[in-house]
């Protein structure tokens, strides 16, 4: 399941749930497209996909398989406020979509953070 965090801006973002445990984001404007396997027993070893529209019309190409290895990771915060971040989708991939998992260490949040409830502009983020 997901869920916006900051009102989402209609016909820009989509998310849609595919077969399987995948989730589709499409970026409207520049029609790239980033899946997401999610399922639960490999949560911890996400796999995305990176899919660019051709200019020609053809259908979409796979352009990055993207494994936890691959991501960037990072920790956040301490004690019961610690999270274990990975950056899959970035800046070198995708003109738009960004994409990531953030595991906490317990059941309290730092979440939500002043960046996310007041975002850089054109920034929408589905958690």
């Amino acid at each position: 399941m997901w869920q916006w965090v900051n009102p989402p801006r209609p016909g820009r973002l989509l998310a849609q749930r595919e077969a399987g445990d995948w989730i589709r984001f499409v970026d409207t404007q520049t029609g790239e497209v980033a899946r997401c396997n999610v399922a639960l027993d490999t949560l911890h070893n996400l796999r995305v996909e990176v899919w660019k529209p051709d200019a020609n019309g053809a259908p979409p190409k796979m352009i990055h398989a993207i494994e936890r290895t691959d991501a960037r990771a990072f920790a956040r915060g301490g004690g019961v406020m610690r999270r274990d971040v990975w950056h899959y989708v970035g800046r070198e991939h995708c003109e738009a979509l960004r994409l990531g998992l953030t595991i906490h260490w317990s059941y309290f949040s730092s979440t939500p953070h002043a960046f996310e409830l007041q975002p850089e502009r054109g920034f929408e983020e589905v958690f």
